[in-house]
């Protein structure tokens, strides 16, 4: 067996601040492989189906993944106690793959492995392509009260190729925390 693998990643990303309070960010990237895969077998050789004469075959795969993402964030006062940050994005992950193949059995001149030396009725050759593509929008609040006392809520709707009608799911989450040292005077043995 044989196997030779060529491969091409690449990431890009920006920020922008829009406002002293909200900025946008950006981040694309690529990942492309290409691999080429062999394999042979020598005449009679034990536990190669067909390889009376010889056997081979090979597969091309290529696979190509796109992730894009977008992101609001942003920090506000709402009073001098209350603070609010947050987060709203996006992200597209599209994937696609193809695989090619053919091989060869039975070969009419031992171990030439060249399709030349394969009769037609021992040849096989497929082909199959995928595209699966997975999109979310999300969004993220963080609530501060005077430092101490924090809520944070966060949700995030996925959406699936693979998946059937209607295709999405939601997943909510919330939480509430509190610095109690923040928030009361502790006795000296805690300090």
């Amino acid at each position: 067996a044989d196997e030779r693998k060529d491969r091409i990643t690449g990431l890009v990303s920006g920020k922008y601040l829009i406002t002293d309070w909200l900025d946008v960010k950006a981040v694309i990237s690529m990942d492309l492989i290409n691999t080429k895969q062999s394999y042979q077998a020598n005449n009679n050789t034990p536990g190669a189906a067909g390889s009376d004469n010889g056997s081979f075959g090979y597969d091309l795969v290529r696979r190509a993944q796109t992730n894009i993402d977008l992101v609001f964030s942003g920090r506000n006062s709402i009073t001098s106690d209350l603070k609010i940050s947050y987060n709203l994005g996006g992200t597209v992950l599209d994937t696609r793959g193809d695989v090619t193949g053919i091989s060869a059995r039975k070969l009419i001149v031992p171990n030439r492995f060249n399709l030349a030396f394969a009769p037609q009725a021992d040849q096989f050759n497929w082909n199959a392509n995928t595209h699966v593509q997975r999109q979310a929008i999300w969004g993220t609040a963080q609530f501060s009260f005077k430092d101490f006392l924090y809520l944070d809520v966060t949700g995030r709707q996925e959406y699936f190729s693979t998946l059937p009608s209607p295709y999405s799911s939601f997943y909510p989450s919330a939480g509430l925390s509190v610095i109690l040292s923040d928030m009361i005077k502790m006795p000296s043995i805690v300090d």
